[in-house]
């Protein structure tokens, strides 16, 4: 039998011998010497076994594990990284037990793990986006390194990084790290939403549509109650967007209480539509007066006939910064100008134009805030004014592209399209719809339009009117630069086609429209420089037309066809067949809609006839700088002039349009707004011929060259002199 004290005795100075074994989860091996004699120095005969504790506080076990006669143990099951305390009690053949032995603790290490996570702040926002991501990544190795994709191209090694993502989107984001010879990574899908930024209100103390339409007033669209009174300006349909105030440069203004809102003491914007048909001598869009002078202003023209801003401050300057060039007349220009304490700026169509670093803080008065005139000098506007917005703050870039985009009173958000008008095609037969096929090998390709899919669109009509209510066709205009912006159609369409040209002439440079990413709801589109540089392009203003795959029938009789074709950059012409021959020569229109990043691309289609067309593919570089196949877009079009819904068209074609100067198209119907242009080459008479530009769009006509890069290309072409255009207007 045991003498429990003397058992006692020797289980006290006993120690636990810990071995840590790591296998699938951690496990302790305990092991301890067993005792030999009782106290009296008599040998233990009647030792039975032992029983071993432990738990995750000290003296506070749970069931005791009972061992048997053996003097090690192995316990499996632990949790790496927990602190655990153990003791061992001997007994004897009678289940007499000893007391505790000395108590051990031991804590299991963790397993080798590595997982990699992370957090940002923010997750979505107005493009510039500026995000902070935060590596919360967790695991028993140290990490030695980082590596992140955020989705747009953009990577860090950093551990933790604050990245601007530039363009609306949805951005994936990926975070790898490693140590300890292990590595991990975790992507997050969708995790960055970037929005493209809208017309601002942050800071507006002023904001005028002109989209009353009658009356001697003018209200305040900001909802800081500066109205206006009008004085000699009448209303005019023939805006920017809705309505808008014509002046007669004699003694026509928009007269506007002082209010402390008006005061622009440390920052400003102001921003207005302008349609001048002068431009001579000061012209005033917005002016705020005091005695004898003024506060701030934004001149259309000045004494120069360039646009210019102006400011007095407080110390006495009284700052001046005119623009480079003098503003087109008969056309509408976005004019805004910037001031935040230390920099003037000064804004047309969304590019900045001069800038001016001058401190200081704006002087204030109780004078009123004039639009089209002022008091102090009279210094009448001539022409159109609509879109006046006033900030107390200075707008970025950004902000005021986004204001260009969208009128006060609209509705719209996105701030891509200018213009979008949408209407059934009237009273026509569907006749077959297109396929898209890949040409054959050869030099100079035949393709036919038809041949690769005769499945039919579904369409309905009414039986009143005979309108196809299920195919349609949208037109509107889209200022692009080189980044790419997304157009958002009004309507989901079923197999969209989509041509784009002309683009505005702004800005002298030569560029190509890109077109990508078209599906049921919308389209990419961005202008791409010719020389191949991936410099900043200012924004140019661009029309485009979606229509359905097909071929149909109007109601005046006039026929139309929209396809797709895929060009081998290395056969540059291509021979297209109509599904079936017009009646008249059409007129082309194409389009390259699937552009690469890398080489500037376009096309013009040449010997066009009332059975096909020959499309001559024109990359930048001469040759196969192109290395994929190209998806070529066509509307071939009836010469004709009609109505879809209540929307007027004109599809014609002109000899007089030249590369050396801008040459008038004078429009054979009267519209109450300037309509949507679109136009494309129709035939080449030597040189390089690689856009259709134009300017001075009006309700009357348009001015219309040829960019030609016959200088660009090593091809030996000869500059052109003429060529055929062919040209849509639809209103």
């Amino acid at each position: 039998m045991i003498q429990r004290q003397s058992t006692i005795l020797l289980l006290t100075v006993l120690s636990l011998l810990l071995m840590v074994l790591q296998v699938q989860a951690a496990q302790v091996q305990l092991s301890w010497s067993a005792p030999t004699k009782n106290a009296d120095g008599s040998p233990l005969n009647d030792l039975a076994g032992y029983k071993v504790y432990y738990g995750l506080a000290s003296r506070s076990y749970g069931t005791p594990i009972d061992v048997g006669n053996t003097t090690t143990y192995t316990i499996t099951g632990l949790t790496g990284g927990v602190r655990y305390y153990f003791a061992v009690k001997a007994y004897d053949t009678s289940r007499n037990e000893s007391a505790f032995s000395t108590e051990v603790s031991f804590v299991p290490p963790l397993d080798p793990s590595l997982v990699a996570n992370f957090t940002a702040t923010p997750t979505s926002g107005t493009a510039p986006l500026a995000v902070t991501f935060t590596d919360t990544s967790t695991g028993t190795v140290t990490i030695t390194s980082w590596s992140w994709k955020f989705g747009d191209g953009g990577t860090s090694t950093q551990r933790n990084v604050t990245y601007t993502y530039k363009n609306p989107g949805t951005y994936d984001v990926t975070l790898t790290v490693s140590g300890g010879g292990l590595s991990n990574t975790v992507t997050k899908k969708g995790y960055i939403t970037v929005s493209q930024p809208p017309a601002s209100s942050s800071g507006l103390v002023a904001a005028y549509s002109f989209d009353e339409g009658t009356g001697t007033k003018v209200n305040d669209a900001s909802g800081n109650g500066n109205h206006g009174t009008i004085s000699g300006a009448t209303w005019t349909s023939s805006a920017r967007f809705g309505k808008a105030l014509v002046f007669d440069g004699v003694n026509d203004l928009v007269t506007i209480n002082d209010a402390p809102s008006l005061d622009l003491t440390t920052g400003m914007t102001l921003e207005a539509w302008v349609y001048p048909t002068a431009t001579t001598y000061w012209r005033t869009v917005v002016l705020k007066e005091r005695p004898g002078h003024l506060t701030y202003a934004l001149y259309a023209s000045s004494s120069t006939n360039q646009p210019l801003v102006q400011s007095v401050l407080t110390n006495g300057s009284n700052v001046k910064l005119p623009g480079p060039s003098r503003l087109p007349t008969n056309t509408w220009t976005h004019l805004a100008a910037t001031y935040n304490g230390s920099v003037l700026q000064l804004y047309v169509n969304g590019a900045q134009q001069a800038s001016r670093s001058v401190a200081g803080t704006i002087v204030t008065s109780g004078n009123p805030l004039r639009i089209g005139g002022n008091s102090v000098w009279g210094e009448y506007f001539q022409g159109r004014i609509d879109e006046v917005r006033i900030y107390n703050r200075a707008l970025t870039a950004s902000e005021i592209q986004a204001d260009m985009q969208k009128g006060i009173s609209a509705t719209t958000s996105g701030a891509l399209m200018v213009q979008n008008l949408r209407a059934p095609l009237k009273l026509g037969d569907l006749l077959s719809a297109l396929g898209k096929s890949t040409p054959s090998h050869g030099s100079t390709r035949q393709q036919t339009a038809s041949g690769s899919s005769t499945s039919r669109l579904s369409t309905t009509t009414t039986a009143s009117s005979g309108l196809l209510t299920s195919d349609y066709i949208e037109i509107g205009e889209v200022m692009v630069d080189h980044q790419w912006k997304r157009v958002d159609l009004s309507k989901r369409f079923t197999d969209p086609i989509v041509v784009a040209k002309a683009a505005s002439y702004h800005h002298a440079t030569l560029a190509v429209i890109g077109i990508r990413q078209i599906d049921a709801t919308g389209f990419e589109i961005r202008l791409e420089p010719w020389d191949g540089g991936s410099r900043t392009l200012a924004p140019e203003t661009v029309g485009y037309l979606v229509i359905e795959r097909g071929r149909f029938r109007l109601a005046d009789g006039a026929s139309l066809e929209s396809g797709t074709i895929d060009a081998d950059p290395a056969y540059p012409v291509y021979s297209i067949a109509f599904s079936q021959p017009f009646r008249v020569t059409p007129v082309v229109m194409t389009a390259i809609t699937n552009a690469q990043e890398s080489v500037a691309a376009t096309g013009r289609p040449t010997l066009v006839s009332q059975k096909g067309f020959q499309f001559r593919l024109q990359p930048r570089r001469i040759p196969h700088s192109l290395d994929a196949l190209q998806t070529i877009s066509y509307l071939a079009w009836e010469p004709s002039k009609g109505a879809l819904d209540d929307l007027a068209f004109e599809v014609n074609r002109t000899r007089d349009v030249t590369r050396w100067r801008f040459s008038t198209l004078t429009f054979t119907e009267g519209y109450a707004d300037a309509p949507v242009f679109l136009a494309d080459i129709q035939s080449s008479q030597g040189g390089n011929p690689i856009n259709v530009r134009w300017e001075q769009k009006d309700l009357r006509g348009i001015d219309l060259k040829i960019d030609d890069a016959s200088d660009l290309n090593a091809d030996g072409a000869t500059p052109l002199n003429s060529d055929v255009v062919g040209y849509i207007i639809i209103r």
